[in-house]
């Protein structure tokens, strides 16, 4: 007899809708009106509808898994989407950013051009005023010092910006593995409780199951036990009927055999019934489980689908960005070296043209300043040779005048009259002159002042175009800024990300630990429910053996009493022998008694003698008849419990068999279950590895762009550093060449005419 305990066990842990189909169809032709009585049959039918309910519990446990696998997965696909959008929508904004560079670039251009014009423009006024720079070095090197310190400042500036900005980051970092750990602690803690609860669930519905089934267990016992009681009393009133029986046995073997005959064909078309009742539910359940798997086979074809179409897209699109990245970066690369290039080739050019005017304005300086040197000597010559003429003229007037004084007093008189003549209009024509060079001086000095005036508007419109190169620095000082702070919000949100595909690794380890788990679970209790079940096939086989060894016994009771039968046919055939001598002899006394008696008193006799016999043959005959009854109707018991029974070990062998087969397709199934969740498992990591490795190159490009950037603004700085050095410069030359020119003194005599067109010689306008 089979353990009811390990069937339930059989069936909560692991038994399928077929299996369950399979009992409640066995369960069904055991309540048929063919076994009627069966406590045993009876106890199983009682926990058929709670391993139906364990089978349908499970059955849901495995879909509701089943559609959380599902739910994880387009998850999975929607953060993969998502993450493709998201990069998509960077890719963009770099093409973005990438054209706003290349515009940026161009109006950089422009304005470096701008640039370089007004540093020509300088450096025409330098060369023209580069004469008295020297004397301005000084002030020079202070203002440039002042600027250094000032651009040093906001460096510094930058640099503590650029500090807090990183604490920040580290900051946000930290609260992040924080807010990380307290999620792990959570998701920890929540773990925890949920295996103390579903231990406590399995613990409490083991008890309870294992109270069922000890209820069970005793009222199985109990019914076992009122049954060998019935059959004890059976048996022994069979043994004591046992010798009417075997009287009546000639008579009801015929009945018996009819009867077989009769219930072995009313079995036969039953058990064709149930078998194809039991086949019809079989193919039901096969085709459900087919079904099932075929629809189960199809999703895992989409998903397998859709996971090739995600690798696709990945690759589809991790060629678009390499491709996109190696054009942007050639691009930036050919631009960035032919703007390097022309910087360096206009720079070249304009320090040769700078170094070739500057030594022309040297010369040309050097020249006019040997010039004015031989124009001054001359002149000095010249005034000495005049002073001499003059003196000399003077000694000799004086000696003549001493030779003549005592001579020539009325000559002297006259020559004195005509030299203090002389005298006067050479004084007045000298204060003729000092009034035409005092009026040229004057002249001179207000051309001076309005040199000064224009030089002076020329300086304010240099520190005006200054200040506009120190705002547009500080512009583009504070765009750096912005574009550095918005690459780290982006590489931070990179960085979420990826702590986001993280913990979605994480759990998807998870997920698959838990599945091996599960799997290594499914293992050991199928293991042991083979041994179980190999425990209880023994157990089977071990019962069957007995019910072998009591049908042999029974089959030796039954040739037994068959050899009593004969035995009793033949001891009937003497009765009867007995019976024919005995009526031959009353007919013998018959004939005398009528011969003594006479014939009416004979037949009175012999009638009441007829009705004693036929008394006592009817009340033997019905006695018999109840006693044949009786035996029909064990007969027919023993014959139903042993069909039955041999139905039920057939059963039990086809159930055994078909759970086996459908354990076997299971664990099949579970492998390429597991097959198929390492391959999606490898090709998640490579795709992980890929964005990985796609996020390092984004980070070196954005690098790279950071360093150029930088190297961008050093340009700029260092441009707007060479403006204003040239425009102090300049600055410095115009005072300085505006106080040489009113120490100038101012020539008189042939050479003057020179002097005055070099001094009206109209200034340079400042750019």
């Amino acid at each position: 007899m089979r353990d009811p305990a390990k069937l339930r066990n059989f069936a909560a842990d692991d038994g399928p809708v077929a299996v369950r189909r399979a009992v409640s169809s066995v369960d069904d032709a055991e309540k048929s009106p063919a076994a009627p009585g069966l406590t045993t049959l009876d106890a199983i039918n009682r926990f058929r509808d709670e391993i139906a309910s364990e089978f349908e519990r499970r059955e849901s446990e495995i879909e509701r898994r089943e559609r959380s696998l599902t739910e994880q997965l387009a998850a999975l696909d929607r953060e993969q989407r998502s993450h493709r959008l998201a990069e998509q929508a960077f890719q963009q904004k770099c093409y973005e950013r990438e054209s706003a560079q290349a515009a940026r670039d161009a109006e950089f251009a422009q304005r470096l051009s701008r640039c370089e014009t007004l540093v020509t423009e300088l450096e025409d006024e330098q060369a023209a005023l580069d004469a008295d720079r020297a004397s301005l070095d000084a002030q020079k090197s202070s203002i440039r010092e002042a600027m250094l310190a000032e651009l040093a400042a906001e460096r510094q500036k930058i640099d503590a910006e650029r500090e807090t900005l990183f604490a920040e980051k580290k900051e946000f970092r930290r609260r992040a593995e924080a807010h990380e750990k307290e999620y792990a602690i959570a998701r920890d803690e929540l773990r925890k409780g949920w295996d103390v609860e579903r231990e406590a669930l399995r613990k409490q519905l083991t008890a309870k199951l294992a109270n069922e089934l000890s209820v069970d267990r005793r009222e199985f016992e109990k019914q076992q036990a009122q049954w060998e009681d019935r059959r004890r009393d059976e048996r022994a009133l069979l043994e004591s009927d046992r010798a009417a029986h075997e009287q009546a046995l000639a008579k009801a073997k015929g009945d018996l055999e009819r009867l077989g005959r009769e219930q072995e064909l009313a079995f036969a078309r039953r058990r064709r019934e149930l078998e194809a009742e039991i086949d019809a539910r079989v193919r039901s359940a096969e085709s459900a489980f087919h079904r099932q798997q075929a629809e189960w086979e199809a999703a895992r074809t989409a998903t397998e689908a859709e996971l090739r179409e995600f690798r696709a897209d990945l690759e589809e699109q991790k060629a678009r960005q390499e491709d996109a990245l190696a054009d942007a970066r050639a691009e930036f690369e050919r631009h960035r070296e032919e703007r390097l290039h022309d910087i360096e080739a206009a720079g070249v050019a304009e320090r040769e043209k700078f170094e070739a005017e500057r030594a022309d304005s040297i010369a040309a300086l050097s020249a006019e300043k040997e010039r004015l040197g031989r124009e001054a000597a001359a002149f000095e010559t010249e005034r000495r040779a005049f002073d001499d003429e003059q003196r000399q003229r003077w000694e000799r007037v004086t000696a003549e005048l001493a030779k003549l004084r005592q001579s020539q007093e009325q000559e002297l008189l006259a020559e004195r009259v005509a030299f203090e003549k002389e005298q006067a209009a050479a004084r007045i024509a000298l204060d003729e002159e000092r009034a035409v060079m005092e009026n040229r001086l004057q002249f001179q000095k207000d051309h001076l002042d309005r040199t000064r005036d224009e030089l002076e508007e020329a300086r304010r419109e240099l520190e005006r175009r200054l200040q506009q190169g120190r705002t547009q620095a500080v512009g583009l000082a504070e765009q750096f800024r912005l574009r550095q702070a918005q690459l780290a919000r982006f590489r931070e949100l990179l960085d979420d990300r990826e702590a986001a595909i993280e913990r979605e690794w994480v759990a998807l380890a998870e997920v698959r630990k838990q599945t091996d788990e599960e799997l290594l679970r499914e293992a050991a209790r199928r293991r042991t429910d083979d041994e179980a079940r190999r425990r209880e096939w023994d157990a089977e086989q071990i019962a069957v053996k007995h019910l072998e060894a009591d049908l042999a016994a029974r089959a030796e009771q039954i040739a037994a009493r068959q050899a009593r039968l004969d035995t009793l046919r033949g001891e009937l055939e003497a009765t009867h022998r007995e019976n024919l001598e005995l009526r031959v002899a009353l007919d013998e006394t018959w004939v005398k008694l009528s011969q003594a008696a006479g014939p009416d008193k004979a037949k009175q006799q012999l009638q009441a003698t007829r009705t004693l016999v036929a008394d006592h043959f009817r009340q033997k005959e019905a006695e018999v008849d109840r006693r044949r009854a009786m035996f029909a109707d064990d007969a027919a018991h023993a014959r139903k419990q042993i069909d039955q029974l041999e139905a039920h070990r057939k059963e039990l062998n086809d159930w055994l068999s078909s759970t086996l087969a459908t354990l076997h397709r299971r664990e099949e199934e579970l492998k390429r279950w597991a097959v198929a969740l390492d391959a999606r498992e490898t090709r998640s990591q490579a795709v992980a590895a890929k964005w990985r490795e796609e996020r390092g190159a984004a980070e070196g490009v954005i690098r790279d762009l950071l360093r150029q950037l930088s190297e961008t603004t050093s340009d700029a700085k260092d441009a707007m550093t060479v403006v204003e050095s040239a425009g102090i410069a300049g600055r410095l030359t115009a005072e300085g060449s505006a106080s040489t020119a009113a120490r100038r003194s101012v020539p008189s005599g042939p050479h003057f005419g020179i002097m005055r067109s070099s001094v009206d010689a109209p200034a340079p306008k400042a750019g």
